[in-house]
């Protein structure tokens, strides 16, 4: 037992006199020179990141420490989604190159995009690796890097550009004059899609919408399906501007983050709406009432940079 105490008061010594090297300046702290991740395996879970991080040693000598690590942080709009750690580094003299293996957490998706939305589709990354010293009593770090990254995304960007569009079926003979489109309301479960469509009535008669369907995909996965059963009234020889209440399902969302990483960080998003149209008591359907497209990239490790 005493033998141990002894050994732990000489390590604990000369951690101390290590780390006093380097806040006296007799000692070149170690300090990050670039770092550059990419994305490793991918499963259901969780996402891996291969980082590849260059530490810089000024000091003319090896410095070997004992129970050295590098401890690395992944961070979107302050949720962190991804920690990893490599142990027992030693800091070779000029330049060494560690790889440090870290595993985003995709159950953590559904957070992040509530932020994202939220925050006018504005995404901040922040890679945080440190040099941490495990010191028994205290862990300091004694050289630290970051790296910042800013995703925007702007899913809505095109919708006003839908062209305008007229249905002819049987009697109806309706256009879709404009389309605008914004984010609704937003929960842990749930993110609202609106569009707000003017729609112009040719006929003397009132033409009715007994019903709307709804579909949202991202690279072919569902993210939202369902049906307004409002019923809107189309005026005739007037405009009606009909709100469109579409949902994505959050809980979807980590199933399309697997198929993004996959895809190169390339995602395809399709919104397509379906009407019900009711004149003197016929219905009618019509499957390709509204379609919107979006492909968007996103480099979220900052690997163009």
């Amino acid at each position: 037992m005493k033998k141990r105490r002894i050994v732990l008061i000489i390590f604990i010594v000369f951690i101390g006199l290590i780390i006093a090297g380097f806040i006296t300046g007799l000692l070149s702290k170690p300090s990050f020179k670039n770092m550059s991740s990419s994305w490793g395996t991918v499963s259901d879970e969780t996402t891996e990141i291969k980082s590849s991080i260059t530490i810089q040693n000024n000091n003319p000598f090896k410095i070997i420490l004992p129970r050295v690590k590098v401890d690395y942080t992944l961070k979107m709009n302050d949720i962190e989604m991804a920690h990893g750690e490599i142990q027992d580094i030693e800091l070779q003299k000029g330049d060494a190159t560690i790889e440090v293996t870290s595993y985003l957490d995709n159950s953590k998706i559904a957070e992040w995009w509530i932020s994202h939305i939220r925050n006018n589709e504005t995404t901040i990354v922040k890679i945080d690796p440190y040099i941490v010293i495990d010191a028994e009593f205290t862990e300091p770090r004694i050289g630290a890097y970051s790296k910042t990254i800013q995703i925007d995304t702007n899913l809505l960007e095109a919708v006003d550009m839908i062209d305008e569009k007229i249905i002819a079926l049987g009697p109806i003979n309706i256009t879709i004059q404009s389309v605008s489109a914004k984010w609704g309301n937003i929960t842990n479960e749930t993110t609202q899609l609106i569009f707000n469509v003017s729609i112009f009535n040719p006929i003397a008669l009132t033409i009715q919408m007994p019903q709307i369907m709804f579909n949202i995909k991202m690279n072919n996965i569902t993210l939202g399906a369902g049906n307004l059963n409002n019923t809107f009234f189309l005026t005739g020889n007037e405009y009606t501007n009909v709100e469109m209440i579409t949902t994505i399902d959050n809980s979807m969302l980590d199933d399309w983050f697997v198929s993004h990483i996959k895809n190169n960080e390339s995602s395809f998003l399709k919104i397509t709406i379906s009407s019900v149209i009711k004149y003197e008591e016929v219905s009618f359907v019509i499957d390709d009432f509204l379609i919107y497209t979006h492909q968007f990239k996103t480099d979220i490790l900052g690997s163009e940079i």
